[in-house]
């Protein structure tokens, strides 16, 4: 019986191979690290198949498409690298399988060879959707079969569907196979971007590296289509996919990065589905802790925005971080896959110059959280007036990174030192972190909370704790 190991999310922007990209590739540096870590995560478990579900092969509206040749080819020549050239062996028993479970009429597999390329005059030659996310894991297992396809422009539904019944074909063979969900995401995060600027590109990016990272495949296949068609995306379609696939298994999710360095969004992450393999290889991640690129990056985004007219961009600070030897790569990754909220704040010869943050989540990953409330701490504290450059050799920042908020019954269950606090009552809710200077008590704490969420004294509220990691 065969089985499906797992799902790759990976991106195909032709830039991050390195022979193509050259120095522009090095402004990807966290997709290209996370599609290494993808390759290493799949090859701990000895696949013997790839199926890669590509935006960019013979598409149509009402059928996926499987390209059936014996053999596969295709090559960069299209970026200027024809001597980037591959050749593989497709999986002729999954071919068969899967053609086998396409009895019904309205079933949307279509058998795609030379011959019936050649009718829709289009080539079987593999597309960037297939051979970029090939470049990285095929160096990793280099003589897997591939079994490329083309999602079609069927509603979400059946497209996971159609993913279901690929793992269904997936078990009726012998193989051991992973299933590449190719795409990108947002292609309107900038206006020196391929499309111009749209204010719903980084909500669906946000929401869906969300999704993913949470492993809810049900929110990804009713994704919102208000916000993924004016994002101007092209993997989503792949992952509705995916996420039919990987139904009803214990699936467990690693988001590896998330960037948009050139005005599109690129994700790579894993999604387990419960098979054990030798994992002894592949490097800890929570060995490697974050703590230097969280403060690094706090405080080259706040001096960013007290010195410059034209402030960088996520990607440009990073960039300026590891070539000045203030945070690794592997420090800034393991930022990268931390989703939380996090306040940063500012003292001044100790006393506070302001202090902003977000009780959730409301970005892709902890780096764009500093970065969004590093630039509220420094200039939109309405305690304060913004920082100005003379105070910045002045200034202390720390990021205090918070934990899941459990709900309390008695104040008895705080701890003024360990817990921070939320104070709420209806749509009114204040928030006071642990372990501050001149706040001794829990009944302090708690007034505190209460006065900043603007509760009227006497009205009932609720009370919830969270700890936190300090960085400083």
């Amino acid at each position: 019986m065969g089985i499906l190991l797992g799902t790759a999310i990976l991106p195909h922007p032709a830039i991050i191979v390195p022979e193509i990209g050259k120095e522009e590739a090095k402004k990807a540096a966290a997709t290209i690290d996370g599609a290494r870590s993808v390759a290493r995560r799949s090859a701990a478990l000895k696949p013997d198949t790839f199926l890669v579900i590509t935006p960019h092969g013979i598409l149509f509206r009402d059928a996926i498409s499987v390209l059936s040749e014996t053999r596969l080819y295709g090559d960069f020549s299209r970026f200027g690298a024809p001597e980037l050239n591959y050749r593989f062996e497709n999986a002729p028993d999954l071919l068969r399988a899967i053609f086998k479970l396409n009895v019904k009429p309205d079933f949307p597999f279509l058998d795609v060879d030379k011959d019936a390329a050649r009718s829709y005059r289009e080539s079987v030659s593999l597309d960037w959707g297939v051979l970029v996310p090939l470049y990285f894991l095929t160096k990793e297992v280099p003589d897997a079969a591939v079994l490329p396809l083309a999602y079609g422009l069927l509603d979400p539904l059946e497209l996971a569907d159609a993913g279901l019944r690929l793992r269904q074909a997936i078990e009726a063979t012998d193989r051991r196979v992973v299933i590449v969900a190719s795409g990108d995401l947002s292609h309107c995060l900038k206006n020196d971007g391929p499309y111009r600027f749209n204010k719903m590109g980084p909500i669906f990016d946000d929401a869906i590296v969300r999704l993913v990272r949470n492993a809810d495949l049900d929110g990804i296949i009713a994704f919102d289509p208000d916000i993924s068609e004016p994002a101007g995306e092209c993997g989503l379609r792949s992952f509705q996919m995916m996420a039919g696939a990987m139904q009803n298994l214990p699936v467990k999710a690693t988001v590896f990065s998330y960037e948009g360095p050139f005005g599109v969004g690129y994700m790579t992450a894993w999604l387990d589905a419960g098979v054990e393999g030798d994992m002894s290889d592949l490097p800890e991640s929570r060995s490697v802790s974050p703590g230097r690129a969280i403060l690094a990056l706090a405080r080259a985004r706040v001096e960013d925005l007290v010195q410059s007219r034209k402030t960088k961009d996520l990607s440009t600070l990073r960039d300026d971080l590891l070539a000045a030897g203030q945070c690794t790569a592997a420090e800034w990754q393991a930022m990268l896959t931390l989703c939380a909220g996090c306040f940063v704040t500012l003292h001044k010869h100790g006393a506070l110059r302001g202090c902003i943050g977000t009780i959730e989540p409301v970005r892709a990953n902890l780096a764009a959280e500093i970065f969004d409330n590093a630039r509220s701490a420094a200039l939109r504290d309405p305690r304060f007036e913004p920082v100005r450059p003379a105070e910045l050799a002045d200034l202390t920042i720390s990021v205090d990174v918070l934990g899941e908020p459990e709900k309390i019954k008695s104040p008895s269950e705080l701890d003024v030192k360990r817990y921070g606090v939320i104070v709420s009552s209806g749509h009114y809710r204040g928030l006071l972190l642990p372990n501050l200077d001149g706040i001794d008590t829990v009944e302090e704490q708690i007034e505190i909370a209460r006065q900043k969420a603007g509760i009227p004294r006497g009205m009932p509220y609720e009370l919830s704790r969270f700890e936190v990691c300090r960085y400083a």
